[in-house]
């Protein structure tokens, strides 16, 4: 059937060329509409097919970086168990071996004061205040007054030392053996998102 733009020319052939060539120039054009046609439904289905393979790599790629991070956060999730349970056995609460931790990891020039706690622990500073209390009250730390004696200064006491070196020490052993699983995922993570990066680059060239 011809569509509007072929019945137009096939009126306008009709009326200025004779019989025999206008129906040799009908069939030509039906012809000629046709190939275009095929070549328009050939370009349609790659463009289909495209569609769907970009679709399928999306879905690849996002149940992948799903899987990566489960798996991540399993691997945290046991070191935190790990720790929590090891704080336990030596009689501390794992919020007080975390303080402790800060209090002596703090950089080079660095108070640990109750604010600074706050922001290294995620805590409130009256939550801070509290812990760095129970904390005193077990002999685990002790306060001194900086050059601002309005500032509280917390330091780990003796106790606290060999407390905190058996835990670091255990926590170490434990990280040697689960670190190199921590840094294959962390890897698995980076490569995808570079190849999802490489992909944006591309569709923007």
């Amino acid at each position: 059937m011809l569509n509007f733009v072929e019945r137009r020319r096939a009126n306008f052939l009709r009326n200025t060329m004779p019989l025999r060539a206008f129906r040799c120039s009908l069939r030509g054009a039906s012809a000629a509409w046709i190939g275009v046609s095929r070549i328009m439904s050939q370009y349609d289905i790659i463009e289909v097919m495209k569609r769907k393979s970009k679709s399928k790599r999306k879905t690849v790629s996002a149940d992948r970086r799903m899987q990566i991070l489960a798996e991540f956060r399993h691997q945290l999730r046991i070191f935190l168990h790990f720790s929590e349970t090891a704080a336990q056995k030596v009689g501390l609460q794992p919020q007080q071996h975390q303080l402790l931790l800060q209090v002596a990891g703090a950089p080079d020039g660095t108070s640990a004061t109750i604010g600074y706690l706050a922001e290294r622990l995620g805590l409130r500073h009256n939550t801070a205040v509290e812990l760095s209390n129970r904390c005193e009250e077990a002999g685990l730390v002790q306060r001194k007054h900086g050059e601002d004696r309005r500032c509280v200064l917390l330091e780990v006491s003796a106790k606290g030392h060999k407390v905190l070196e058996s835990l670091s020490i255990d926590h170490a052993q434990e990280l040697n053996e689960l670190g190199p699983r921590l840094v294959r995922t962390l890897t698995a993570l980076k490569v995808l998102q570079g190849k999802r990066s490489a992909v944006r680059r591309d569709h923007e060239v």
